[in-house]
Formats: structure tokens, C-alpha cells, sequence
């Protein structure tokens, strides 16, 4: 690659990875004061990296509280990994999820999943906080593992925690963080109460995605317009 088109393809890879990596997702604070059921989403873009991409990494998951009391609940989590593998990626599967609590909760594993089948509490899921209050895992820890040990997509998986907490009337749960593991690397970012504002799948503009792609071809005619010439 030349110097003029190192310098035609920086601003561009720069405008890429402020569209595809960021989340588009506010992190979710839900209060908890008895019996109930909400839903949580993850949503990232990821741009071109290595040489492939860019895909989204998606999941949903349901939440469900049962048994709750001033000083403890049950609570069963039901994940669902809908990413659509698509530019050259061939895997990307969740490795844990976590959260944390206010005040600080304390999880057991009641009923381990297929895939989900270890838990820390606390755990270290690197890039959210390395103390969270729980953390599920399917490959070795919190960390990860073998990626082929996570959640393969398309596919579901659900646990049952027993959450304990010092006595309260309102307990708020907070950092959905979630890993995953894919082809390319590992991310890891938080997710979005569903219902909330901005929550949703993320999406760069249009014109911008046009903007970047429109680039990225001119890049491409360019190179082989000179390798013409040659």
C-alpha cells in the first residue's frame, strides 16, 4: 500500500469504528421490590478488524424474579445469542455474563444450564469490572475459555441463581456486562433494560454507512487503476 492510499484509508477506518463499535445502548439500573420479569438486550457493531467483519453481536435475554424477600430471591436468566455470522466470521459465541447489585449480591448456581454452568461471585469480567457482583460462565471462568465451550448462535441456554443481599425493601440490579468470544477477539460491553429509551439493536446512519462504503470502494479502484499502470 502506497502513502497516499495509507493516507486515503486512515479517516475512513477512523469513521468506521465510530460507527460500528460503539453501543448503542444505555446501561441498564433495574429496580427490583418484588416478583417480577424484565428484559435485557446486547447489541454491538464491531467494524472491519483482522481483515473481516463487520458484524453485530446480538442477544437477548429474560429475567425472570421469583421468591423475592428483604434479603434474598430467585432468579432464572434465559439467553438467546442471535447473531447472524456474516463477513467471514464463523464463530461468536458468549462466554459469561455477569452483573452486579445495590446492595452487593451474593449468587449461588441452583440449576446450571447446558452451555452456562459455572458461576463466581465475585468474578473478574475483564472490560466491565474485574469484582462483579456475579458472574456465569461456560468456559473455564469469568474470563473465558475455549470458545467453542460458549453459547454458539443461533442457540439458548438458562440458569437458576439464588441471589442474597443485605436486608432491603428495593434492590437494584445494574452492569448487565456480557463476553464474548468470536473469530476475530473477544468483546465485551454492557446491555439495555428493553423498553427503555435508546434501547435497541445498533445500527450505524445510513448515509454514513454509505459514506464509509462508497470510500472503501474508491480505495479498492484506486489501487487496481495504479496496479494498471504499472
Amino acid at each position: 500500500m502506497t502513502s497516499l492510499q495509507k493516507r486515503l484509508l486512515t479517516p475512513l477506518i477512523m469513521i468506521g469504528t465510530l460507527l460500528f463499535s460503539s453501543n448503542a445502548l444505555a446501561d441498564a439500573i433495574v429496580p427490583i421490590t418484588g416478583n417480577t420479569s424484565f428484559n435485557i438486550i446486547y447489541s454491538m457493531l464491531v467494524p472491519v478488524t483482522g481483515g473481516i467483519g463487520p458484524i453485530t453481536l446480538n442477544a437477548t435475554s429474560t429475567w425472570t424474579v421469583t421468591n423475592f424477600t428483604s434479603t434474598s430471591l430467585d432468579l432464572t436468566v434465559a439467553i438467546t445469542n442471535t447473531t447472524i455470522l456474516q463477513n467471514d466470521y464463523t464463530k461468536a459465541n458468549i462466554m459469561s455474563f455477569g452483573f452486579n447489585g445495590n446492595p452487593t449480591v451474593h449468587g449461588t448456581l441452583t440449576t446450571a444450564g447446558t452451555v452456562f454452568d459455572g458461576i463466581s461471585s465475585p468474578g473478574n469480567l475483564p472490560s466491565i469490572d474485574n469484582t462483579i457482583d456475579v458472574c456465569v460462565w461456560a468456559g473455564n471462568n469469568c474470563s473465558g475459555g475455549s470458545i467453542n465451550n460458549g453459547l454458539s448462535t443461533p442457540s439458548s441456554d438458562s440458569v437458576k441463581l439464588h441471589l442474597t443481599y443485605a436486608s432491603t425493601s428495593l434492590l437494584t440490579l445494574n452492569t448487565f456486562g456480557i463476553k464474548w468470544q468470536t473469530t476475530g477477539t473477544s468483546y465485551a460491553f454492557t446491555g439495555c433494560l428493553q423498553g427503555s429509551s435508546g434501547c435497541g439493536i445498533s445500527t450505524p446512519e445510513p448515509g454514513s454507512a454509505l459514506l464509509l462504503l462508497g470510500g472503501l470502494g474508491f480505495i479498492t479502484f484506486f489501487s487496481k487503476r495504479q496496479r494498471s499502470k504499472k
